[in-house]
């Protein structure tokens, strides 16, 4: 028996070659993991401009009128609000804009949420939603009709 049939485990060539294949790997598929993440978090965005206009419609339908002061609707501000996803990150801010010269914010209002922090990478930078229920993107070329891309 020769000395070199008893030797066990790896040489370091094989070792870096492991190592090589495995941070191409990792380059490969860590970008569509972080767009796969980003594109989770916009569906919080959407729920929650969804749950404020339940909230808004709720309180219309107790006023006869709207309200851009979403405090008295159990939301934290009447300016931005946090949305955050699980660790605790804010990744959207959204608030409510009250309507213009020809719709005062007693007859229609638009959500607006906003991206924040790390979300801010992603292609789609506001989301708007109507009181008559237009859904809107805002991407570098402008303003979608609808979420889905």
């Amino acid at each position: 028996m020769t000395y070199r049939q008893n030797m066990k485990g790896f040489t370091l060539l094989e070792l870096m070659i492991v190592i090589v294949v495995v941070g191409i790997i990792a380059a490969i598929g860590y970008p569509s993991y972080a767009d796969s993440i980003r594109k989770s978090k916009r569906g919080d965005a959407q729920a929650a401009l969804l749950g404020a206009a339940q909230q808004l419609e709720v309180y219309y339908a107790r006023n006869a009128a709207y309200n851009a002061d979403l405090t008295e609707m159990g939301y934290g501000s009447s300016g931005w609000n946090d949305i955050k996803d699980s660790s605790g990150k804010i990744t959207y801010r959204f608030r409510v804009n009250g309507g213009n010269g020809n719709c005062p914010i007693t007859s229609c209002y638009v959500l607006v949420a906003q991206t924040q922090n790390a979300q801010t990478d992603d292609s789609i930078q506001r989301y708007r939603l109507w009181s008559t229920g237009r859904k809107q993107a805002k991407l570098d070329s402008g303003w979608t009709n609808g979420w889905t891309l």
